[in-house]
């Protein structure tokens, strides 16, 4: 079987998957460049094919990417609270002691 032989397959009887990462260890087979969007398609060893569009990838990270950053300015604001408490009680002790 040839590869447009088995593109036109994949594209009949694919799969499309979430993430970034293909199920079973599926094995890159091409691509079909559509109007809009490039299709990617791969297979895994028990004959399965899967598929995924440049515009899902694209998604795909950008969520990657904001929740990222949602991590991070979420521990930057726990390490000022933190931060902020520490002074706070600091500041007490210090002024118990000068009374």
């Amino acid at each position: 079987m040839d590869e447009k032989e088995l593109l036109e397959e994949a594209r009949s009887k694919a799969w499309s998957f979430s993430g970034l990462t293909p199920p079973n260890n599926a094995k890159y087979i091409g691509a079909i460049q559509k109007e809009n969007d490039i299709y990617f398609y791969y297979q895994d060893k028990e004959g399965n094919f899967y598929y995924d569009s440049q515009q899902n990838r694209c998604f795909e990270l950008a969520m990657k990417e904001a929740k990222r950053k949602k991590e991070k300015r979420k521990k930057e604001f726990i390490y000022r609270k933190k931060v902020t408490l520490w002074k706070m009680i600091s500041r007490m002790f210090r002024y118990q002691h000068i009374q």
